[in-house]
Protein backbone atom coordinates (compact mmCIF):
# COMPACT_ATOMS: atom_id res chain seq x y z
CA UNK A 1 0.00 0.00 0.00
CA UNK A 2 1.34 3.32 -0.93
CA UNK A 3 1.69 5.52 2.38
CA UNK A 4 -0.50 8.56 1.28
CA UNK A 5 1.23 10.98 4.00
CA UNK A 6 2.79 13.70 2.47
CA UNK A 7 7.28 13.62 2.08
CA UNK A 8 8.73 16.89 2.90
CA UNK A 9 12.18 17.55 1.39
CA UNK A 10 14.85 17.38 4.17
CA UNK A 11 16.18 20.86 4.27
CA UNK A 12 19.96 21.16 4.15
CA UNK A 13 21.69 20.64 7.15
CA UNK A 14 22.31 23.95 8.90
CA UNK A 15 25.60 25.10 11.28
CA UNK A 16 25.71 23.98 14.48
CA UNK A 17 25.13 27.56 15.46
CA UNK A 18 21.87 27.99 13.69
CA UNK A 19 21.21 24.93 15.54
CA UNK A 20 21.85 26.97 18.59
CA UNK A 21 19.74 29.76 17.66
CA UNK A 22 16.71 27.87 16.47
CA UNK A 23 17.08 25.39 19.63
CA UNK A 24 17.45 29.15 22.07
CA UNK A 25 13.66 30.40 19.86
CA UNK A 26 12.30 26.91 20.32
CA UNK A 27 12.82 27.57 24.07
CA UNK A 28 11.89 30.90 24.05
CA UNK A 29 8.52 30.65 23.11
CA UNK A 30 7.78 27.22 24.66
CA UNK A 31 6.53 25.27 21.29
CA UNK A 32 9.12 22.46 22.58
CA UNK A 33 8.11 19.40 20.07
CA UNK A 34 9.67 16.41 21.81
CA UNK A 35 10.41 14.75 18.98
CA UNK A 36 13.15 17.31 18.15
CA UNK A 37 15.09 17.40 21.71
CA UNK A 38 17.16 14.51 21.59
CA UNK A 39 20.76 14.55 23.66
CA UNK A 40 22.19 14.98 20.14
CA UNK A 41 20.40 18.07 19.25
CA UNK A 42 21.22 19.42 23.24
CA UNK A 43 24.69 19.14 22.60
CA UNK A 44 24.87 20.11 19.51
CA UNK A 45 23.47 23.40 20.62
CA UNK A 46 26.19 23.51 23.75
CA UNK A 47 28.83 22.90 21.11
CA UNK A 48 27.57 25.59 18.67
CA UNK A 49 27.48 28.30 21.65
CA UNK A 50 29.89 31.87 21.43
CA UNK A 51 32.73 31.67 23.59
CA UNK A 52 33.77 35.24 24.52
CA UNK A 53 37.93 36.14 24.63
CA UNK A 54 38.60 32.17 24.04
CA UNK A 55 36.18 31.55 27.23
CA UNK A 56 33.47 28.70 26.99
CA UNK A 57 30.30 29.46 27.87
CA UNK A 58 29.11 27.24 30.81
CA UNK A 59 25.50 26.16 31.13
CA UNK A 60 23.19 24.23 33.68
CA UNK A 61 21.33 21.42 32.42
CA UNK A 62 17.91 21.03 34.06
CA UNK A 63 15.89 18.09 33.76
CA UNK A 64 12.17 18.61 33.26
CA UNK A 65 10.30 15.67 32.51
CA UNK A 66 12.23 14.12 29.74
CA UNK A 67 13.54 17.39 27.88
CA UNK A 68 16.99 18.81 28.89
CA UNK A 69 16.88 22.78 28.70
CA UNK A 70 19.98 24.73 28.60
CA UNK A 71 20.07 27.90 30.70
CA UNK A 72 22.77 30.46 30.16
CA UNK A 73 24.53 30.28 33.50
CA UNK A 74 24.89 33.59 36.02
CA UNK A 75 28.58 34.20 35.76
CA UNK A 76 28.60 33.89 32.19
CA UNK A 77 26.18 37.76 32.20
CA UNK A 78 28.99 38.74 34.25
CA UNK A 79 31.96 38.11 32.27
CA UNK A 80 30.46 39.72 29.37
CA UNK A 81 29.89 42.84 31.53
CA UNK A 82 33.68 42.77 32.45
CA UNK A 83 34.60 42.44 29.02
CA UNK A 84 32.30 45.62 27.80
CA UNK A 85 33.96 47.83 30.85
CA UNK A 86 37.56 46.57 30.39
CA UNK A 87 37.15 45.19 33.81
CA UNK A 88 40.30 42.96 35.41
CA UNK A 89 38.61 39.10 35.49
CA UNK A 90 39.57 35.99 36.11
CA UNK A 91 36.79 32.93 35.83
CA UNK A 92 38.07 30.64 38.53
CA UNK A 93 35.73 27.83 37.89
CA UNK A 94 32.95 27.25 36.43
CA UNK A 95 31.04 28.63 39.48
CA UNK A 96 33.15 31.49 40.51
CA UNK A 97 34.64 34.69 38.93
CA UNK A 98 36.83 37.48 40.15
CA UNK A 99 36.44 41.17 39.13
CA UNK A 100 38.67 44.12 40.13
CA UNK A 101 36.49 47.46 39.50
CA UNK A 102 37.50 50.73 40.12
CA UNK A 103 35.77 53.12 42.76
CA UNK A 104 35.77 56.58 43.58
CA UNK A 105 38.54 55.71 46.07
CA UNK A 106 40.33 52.32 45.60
CA UNK A 107 40.43 49.73 43.26
CA UNK A 108 37.71 47.12 44.38
CA UNK A 109 37.81 43.21 44.20
CA UNK A 110 34.85 41.37 43.94
CA UNK A 111 34.72 37.96 44.21
CA UNK A 112 31.31 35.94 42.52
CA UNK A 113 29.97 32.54 42.90
CA UNK A 114 27.07 30.79 42.06
CA UNK A 115 25.37 28.13 44.15
CA UNK A 116 23.76 25.29 41.88
CA UNK A 117 22.17 23.43 44.65
CA UNK A 118 20.31 26.93 46.49
CA UNK A 119 20.02 28.25 42.56
CA UNK A 120 21.81 31.79 44.58
CA UNK A 121 24.26 33.96 42.76
CA UNK A 122 26.46 35.58 45.37
CA UNK A 123 28.95 38.44 45.74
CA UNK A 124 31.52 39.57 47.97
CA UNK A 125 33.63 42.69 48.09
CA UNK A 126 36.41 42.57 50.64
CA UNK A 127 38.35 45.82 51.01
CA UNK A 128 41.95 45.19 52.01
CA UNK A 129 43.55 45.36 55.19
CA UNK A 130 42.88 43.97 58.73
CA UNK A 131 40.95 46.15 61.18
CA UNK A 132 42.70 45.69 64.43
CA UNK A 133 40.81 44.28 67.25
CA UNK A 134 41.25 47.37 69.25
CA UNK A 135 38.97 48.93 66.83
CA UNK A 136 36.25 46.63 65.96
CA UNK A 137 33.76 47.74 68.24
CA UNK A 138 34.19 51.13 66.56
CA UNK A 139 34.12 49.32 63.19
CA UNK A 140 30.76 47.12 64.62
CA UNK A 141 29.25 50.58 65.10
CA UNK A 142 30.15 51.95 61.99
CA UNK A 143 29.00 49.10 59.73
CA UNK A 144 25.24 49.71 61.03
CA UNK A 145 25.42 53.65 60.73
CA UNK A 146 26.11 52.35 56.72
CA UNK A 147 24.25 49.61 56.23
CA UNK A 148 21.33 51.89 57.58
CA UNK A 149 22.20 54.07 54.04
CA UNK A 150 22.05 51.21 51.68
CA UNK A 151 19.55 50.21 49.33
CA UNK A 152 20.80 46.77 48.32
CA UNK A 153 23.47 44.66 50.38
CA UNK A 154 24.91 44.93 53.69
CA UNK A 155 28.27 45.07 54.95
CA UNK A 156 29.54 42.73 57.54
CA UNK A 157 32.99 42.08 60.00
CA UNK A 158 34.69 39.28 59.73
CA UNK A 159 36.65 38.07 63.14
CA UNK A 160 38.57 35.55 61.45
CA UNK A 161 39.57 37.57 58.93
CA UNK A 162 39.82 40.77 60.85
CA UNK A 163 38.14 42.55 57.64
CA UNK A 164 35.66 44.36 56.71
CA UNK A 165 33.04 43.05 53.32
CA UNK A 166 30.09 43.91 51.88
CA UNK A 167 27.81 41.59 50.50
CA UNK A 168 24.75 41.00 48.49
CA UNK A 169 22.62 37.87 46.83
CA UNK A 170 20.15 36.73 44.17
CA UNK A 171 17.87 33.67 43.98
CA UNK A 172 17.39 32.61 40.45
CA UNK A 173 15.29 29.33 41.13
CA UNK A 174 13.93 27.34 38.72
CA UNK A 175 16.11 28.53 35.83
CA UNK A 176 15.32 31.91 35.95
CA UNK A 177 17.22 33.78 33.51
CA UNK A 178 19.76 37.08 35.06
CA UNK A 179 19.80 39.77 32.88
CA UNK A 180 22.70 42.28 32.09
CA UNK A 181 20.71 45.01 33.38
CA UNK A 182 20.88 43.22 36.58
CA UNK A 183 24.27 42.19 36.46
CA UNK A 184 25.42 45.43 36.00
CA UNK A 185 22.69 46.97 39.03
CA UNK A 186 24.75 44.51 41.45
CA UNK A 187 28.05 45.95 40.31
CA UNK A 188 26.86 49.50 40.85
CA UNK A 189 25.30 48.72 44.32
CA UNK A 190 28.57 47.21 45.36
CA UNK A 191 30.55 50.26 43.83
CA UNK A 192 27.81 52.50 45.55
CA UNK A 193 28.45 50.87 49.02
CA UNK A 194 31.74 50.69 49.05
CA UNK A 195 32.25 54.38 48.32
CA UNK A 196 30.99 55.01 51.30
CA UNK A 197 31.89 52.05 53.76
CA UNK A 198 36.05 52.30 52.33
CA UNK A 199 36.70 55.83 53.35
CA UNK A 200 34.64 55.71 56.28
CA UNK A 201 36.61 52.94 57.66
CA UNK A 202 39.80 54.59 56.61
CA UNK A 203 38.54 57.62 58.60
CA UNK A 204 38.06 55.39 61.88
CA UNK A 205 41.45 53.60 61.75
CA UNK A 206 43.96 56.64 60.40
CA UNK A 207 41.73 59.88 61.52
CA UNK A 208 40.47 58.73 64.75
CA UNK A 209 37.19 59.70 63.61
CA UNK A 210 33.98 58.79 65.69
CA UNK A 211 32.07 56.46 63.45
CA UNK A 212 29.04 58.62 63.16
CA UNK A 213 31.91 61.66 62.10
CA UNK A 214 33.77 59.13 59.56
CA UNK A 215 29.87 58.06 57.99
CA UNK A 216 29.04 61.62 57.70
CA UNK A 217 32.29 62.83 56.45
CA UNK A 218 32.27 59.85 53.59
CA UNK A 219 28.98 60.95 52.19
CA UNK A 220 29.94 64.29 52.13
CA UNK A 221 33.06 63.45 50.24
CA UNK A 222 30.85 60.71 48.49
CA UNK A 223 28.30 63.88 47.43
CA UNK A 224 31.51 65.99 46.11
CA UNK A 225 32.98 63.75 43.86
CA UNK A 226 29.30 62.98 42.04
CA UNK A 227 29.43 66.62 41.09
CA UNK A 228 32.21 67.00 40.24
CA UNK A 229 32.28 64.41 37.53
Amino acid sequence: MTDKRAILPNPEPSSRRDQGRDLAALFSTGHLPQAELSQNSIENSIAGAETIEGEPQYGSAIRLSSIDLVTPHPLDTFWRLAVAEGYDKERISADELHLSVSGGFSEYHISLSWDSLEERLRLFLIFDGRIYSGRSDQICRLITLINERLSAGHFDYWERDQSMVYRDGLSLPEAQRFSSAQAMMMIADAISAADKGYPACQYVLWADMSPEDAISTALLEQARRKTAD
